[in-house]
């Protein structure tokens, strides 16, 4: 073969690759939409009014298509009766499907034209979850017949929000708002009665119960992505749909993950601090620091829930090394998670590095310390004749992480 031709093969790949990396420049921004729950005309102005003033923020080119695109997002009431991850026409769908509120009609021109404008949703961790339970319930003897252990994990998971996975618990919402009650300090006194059994007031009154209950309402924040892609770009790489749904995920478990990961860091109350001073794990003392997580403040209480291990990658790396130098790893055949004693270690890759004086890893019992609340799917919509040459890809979900009980993990801070 000639080589000046192979060469020029060469190049106009090479220069279709190079905009196949441009697709990971994503534009995106997180508003509060909170006018599907508004229930009177002054709620709902108010809601309009907040909203608006937070896309203002946004800049000049984003503002217009993020407004016009939250008045079609999908009432999440019917779209989750929806099958997941099939793409369907928006054309043929009624009103009340991709409406923002009741019946009414989107304010942006959708591409209503045959086959020019498709949604596809996918099925939350909530949902996953059932669909898993509800796969059990149909096995008289209790076991989950062809899935294993493994596999039930892996199904959960979500590529970039390691917290599924620990066992965060997973709250399906109803609206975008919603209360937590957090505890902390819930124990029992003890009551002297007397010869008829009935309870002692002065001793009642000086023993009685001194928890921290606080009922806190949240909001689940609106995430919106926009990408686009040449006509050409698609004609040029084959699967290059399919191929940007992933990375429409990817984003997606990694705004998820951060989130947590930032709200755990920020509600730490149990930490032990490490004596490496701008470091956390180091050589040989990393066993001992890990194990010694297990045991601060309340967190014995806790080892019947089967708490974990969560990371941060360097962290991660260390305790690998000194955990291979001190006789090998300790495996789960059932879930293929590396353990240490017999506590799981998952790895927080939405971490933030390691700096002095923060929490970059962590020790708990995600599924009563942590939850995460999500209403609805994220969905992903496709329009094809929005703008000339171009596929225009959106996504949206609804999504707030809450820690809802401190005494329930511990972190490990770096020394200032």
């Amino acid at each position: 073969m000639d080589l000046d031709i192979l060469k020029q093969a060469v190049d106009a790949l090479q220069a279709k690759l190079d905009g196949f990396q441009h697709l990971k420049e994503l534009d995106s921004a997180t508003v509060t939409d909170l006018r599907s729950t508004a229930t009177t005309a002054a709620e709902a102005k108010a809601a309009a009014e907040r909203l608006e003033a937070e896309l203002e923020k946004l800049p000049t080119k984003l503002k217009e298509d993020f407004k016009n695109y939250l008045d079609t997002l999908p009432n999440p009431r019917t779209e989750n009766l929806k099958q997941a991850g099939e793409w369907l026409d928006l054309s043929k769908m009624k009103a009340e499907d991709f409406a923002a509120t009741g019946d009414e009609r989107p304010k942006m021109a959708l591409g209503t034209e045959e086959n020019m404008a498709h949604r596809k949703s996918f099925a939350s961790p909530a949902e996953k979850e059932a669909a898993i339970e509800k796969a059990a319930a149909t096995n008289v003897d209790g076991t989950i017949g062809a899935l294993t252990q493994q596999a039930i994990l892996w199904h959960k998971a979500i590529v970039g929000d390691p917290w599924v996975m620990a066992g965060a618990m997973q709250v399906p919402l109803s609206a975008p708002n919603f209360k937590t009650v957090e505890a902390s300090d819930i124990s029992f006194a003890t009551i002297n009665t007397d010869a008829r059994r009935k309870p002692d007031q002065a001793n009642f009154a000086a023993n009685m119960l001194n928890g921290d209950v606080d009922e806190r309402e949240h909001s689940a924040k609106t995430h919106v992505v926009r990408a686009v892609v040449s006509w050409n770009q698609d004609d040029d790489l084959s699967g290059l749909s399919t191929m940007f749904e992933r990375m429409i995920n990817r984003a997606y478990g990694k705004q998820r993950g951060k989130l947590t990961s930032d709200a755990v860091a920020a509600a730490v109350v149990q930490e032990l601090v490490s004596t490496n001073s701008g470091k956390s794990l180091e050589g040989e003392n990393a066993i001992n620091q890990l194990m010694q997580l297990t045991v601060q403040g309340a967190m014995p209480d806790y080892w019947p829930s089967m708490p974990n291990y969560m990371l941060n990658p360097a962290d991660a790396v260390t305790a690998f090394e000194a955990v291979s130098k001190s006789g090998g790893f300790a495996l789960n055949p059932q879930t293929g998670l590396m353990q240490l004693a017999s506590w799981p270690i998952h790895v927080d890759t939405q971490a933030e590095a390691i700096a002095a004086n923060n929490h970059p890893s962590f020790f708990g019992a995600w599924d009563e310390a942590l939850v995460q609340a999500q209403l609805g799917r994220l969905t992903v919509d496709r329009f094809l004749a929005t703008i000339p040459g171009a596929i225009v890809f959106y996504a949206q979900f609804r999504f707030q992480p809450v820690v809802i009980l401190t005494d329930a993990y511990v972190g490990l801070k770096t020394k200032a």
